[in-house]
């Protein structure tokens, strides 16, 4: 993952919300991929057990942070100022937070990757 933009990506499987943007982030994944750029993405599991974050990963193209290491899932959610999900957070190569909020960017404007704000 070094040297790579990095999105982190906190969702659910019992979050509405969550269901329907993740095919989308889905599709922008795989476009930005194909464009050349280097990107990956880490899931960060607000699932309520590990059964429903596995089957729910299932899905996804990316990798996630382990269940084993759950007790990070709130440091990680508190550390980049997150309130809701889905919630998508962009960091450049270097670990800088370029886009705490990258949501919208990522399902409106997919083609303006790396979403600087």
């Amino acid at each position: 993952i070094k040297g790579k933009y990095i999105g982190l990506y906190f969702s659910a499987s019992w979050c509405g919300p969550c269901r329907r943007f993740t095919p989308k982030l889905i599709n922008a994944y795989n476009n930005i991929l194909a464009a050349g750029h280097d990107f990956q993405i880490i899931w960060v599991s607000r699932c309520r057990s590990e059964r429903d974050s596995n089957a729910f990963f299932q899905k996804m193209p990316w990798v996630r942070l382990p269940w084993s290491e759950s007790y990070k899932i709130r440091e990680l959610f508190s550390l980049t100022e997150q309130r809701y999900i889905p919630a998508l957070t962009i960091l450049d190569p270097n670990l800088n937070v370029i886009n705490p909020q990258a949501r919208y960017d990522a399902e409106y404007r997919p083609n303006n990757f790396p979403w600087r704000k």
